[in-house]
């Protein structure tokens, strides 16, 4: 999968070379934004450092892909981690409520 934006990003590549955490931040997040959001996890689990703003940019690709459970699933792995969210990682969180508020009320008139 990961050769879908270039060889330079490969998996052996980070592995290997140790790439930093905000190249993986940057890589997880163009993954995101092309709707290729498995990948971006795939990165995100082989990182070794995460801060708040490689779990960030995750939750913000869910949020853009519509996938708005794992984001929230997300946010209690990151409550368990016990790293810190902050007003982006909310932001985030707001978005995936109010998108599946929306879904959920969507459904209601579709099912009445």
């Amino acid at each position: 999968m990961y050769h879908r934006i270039g060889q330079a990003d490969s998996y052996s590549y980070h592995q290997s070379w140790g790439i930093s955490g905000r190249i993986c931040c940057k890589f997880s997040d163009v993954y995101s934004k092309c709707s290729y959001v498995k990948d971006a996890r795939l990165i995100f689990e082989e990182m070794n450092k995460k801060d708040i703003v490689v779990w960030n940019a995750l939750f913000f690709g869910y949020t853009r892909q519509l996938e708005n459970e794992q984001a929230l699933k997300l946010f209690s792995q990151l409550q368990l981690s016990r790293q810190k969210p902050n007003e982006f990682t909310f932001a985030a969180l707001m978005t995936a409520s109010r998108n599946l508020a929306s879904l959920q009320h969507g459904q209601q008139y579709t099912l009445s």
